[in-house]
């Protein structure tokens, strides 16, 4: 049985479920939305959730590093489970130095030290992509909610509740009563739907999404990218986090509700990001380009080969393209088309080495894939 789009997605703040499961060593929990940590579900090895909770508590209280020794030195399974639960914790509440207290210990674990660095990453990218603003994350989560707001004539806790991966763009889709079949329908909905500025804004403040953005940039420092094309650049949380990285950005997608708003967003780099509209029907860009960006885009195309084309005309010899595809997950979004579905993965790998890339990131911890351009 395939697995959902979901299953492995780091998401502390419930952007694509309401719970998710908390794990060390054999220590384990459920986190839930409307509840927290759930003391009920709590099981680790001679840790009963009285005890644990008793830690919890003292550590929230902010207590003093004596008080909390056990929590913080101790070796077992549970307290590995608990700083980690606090780092969480402290990241979903934007108290920045309780973020990198617990989570420094966190990554001091080989339990739980792989989310704990996904976790400090997405930090910093919250931090650089509102750096005035005392809670980042719910900045943009405002500026979001604001512009919908303004354009759709929808009440403040309507529009905030639907913050939320894919619902609202199934809901607003399935309204319309339209088919992928249709062009001009589909072209339609991508120009007018408020839907996708709510939407891509929880998928782009996953942890999982900040952290794999904060590792494409770092490839991209290390190869000497200093101007970057972001074709279909959404609501534009790629391209202000790469201007804030010093990188010169130029972002492309169609003339759409979601396209404005990112026009809209404040500036955060030294450079200010060039923007311009494209045509649902793709073409190669004007002068060669060192790197091209281009994430979550091919899977709603009918034709990803076409852009796929434009971006081996568009691209310079030894050129740096960066993408990503979810090609295979059809059953958890609507507007993916559904004959592409066995193309991802390993699979689109491969046709991309065919096309004459070679690999710069591809690896499983990272949705997103890093190629070079081959010179031969």
């Amino acid at each position: 049985m395939s697995k959902s789009y979901y299953e492995d997605i780091y998401d502390v703040c419930f952007f694509s479920r309401p719970s998710y499961v908390a794990h060390a060593g054999a220590a384990s929990c459920t986190i839930s939305r409307t509840t927290g940590l759930e003391w009920n579900s709590w099981s680790a090895p001679s840790q009963t959730p009285q005890q644990a909770q008793e830690l919890f508590n003292r550590a929230v209280k902010c207590e003093s590093p004596e008080e909390i020794r056990t929590l913080t030195t101790s070796c077992s399974d549970g307290c590995a489970l608990l700083r980690l639960v606090l780092a969480e914790r402290a990241y979903r509440f934007a108290c920045g130095a309780d973020v990198i207290r617990w989570g420094r210990l966190a990554c001091a674990d080989e339990r739980t030290a792989e989310r704990a660095s996904r976790l400090l990453s997405a930090w910093h990218a919250l931090r650089l992509l509102a750096p005035t603003e005392t809670n980042p994350q719910q900045a943009l989560l405002d500026r979001a909610v604001a512009f919908v707001c303004s354009k759709s004539g929808r009440t403040e806790s309507q529009v905030r509740d639907s913050v939320l991966v894919e619902s609202p763009v199934r809901e607003d889709w399935l309204s319309r009563g339209a088919s992928l079949s249709e062009h001009a329908k589909v072209v339609d909905f991508y120009r007018t739907t408020f839907s996708y500025v709510l939407e891509l804004t929880a998928a782009n403040l996953q942890v999982e999404t900040l952290n794999n953005y904060q590792t494409v940039l770092r490839i991209l420092k290390y190869a000497g990218v200093r101007l970057l094309a972001d074709y279909g650049a959404g609501i534009g949380t790629f391209a202000r986090l790469a201007a804030a990285k010093g990188l010169d950005v130029h972002a492309f997608d169609l003339d759409s509700e979601t396209f404005q708003f990112a026009q809209s967003q404040p500036s955060c780099g030294r450079h200010p990001i060039r923007y311009s509209v494209v045509e649902s029907h793709p073409s190669p860009m004007q002068s060669p380009v060192d790197c091209i960006v281009c994430t979550e885009v091919l899977e709603h195309l009918p034709d990803p080969d076409a852009l796929l084309d434009c971006f081996d005309q568009s691209l310079a010899p030894s050129g740096i393209l960066v993408l990503s595809e979810s090609f295979d997950d059809i059953d958890d979004f609507c507007m993916h088309f559904p004959e592409h579905k066995g193309r991802g993965g390993s699979v689109f790998s491969r046709e991309m080495c065919q096309r004459g890339y070679r690999p710069l990131l591809d690896s499983p911890e990272c949705h997103i894939r890093v190629f070079v351009k081959s010179t031969a």
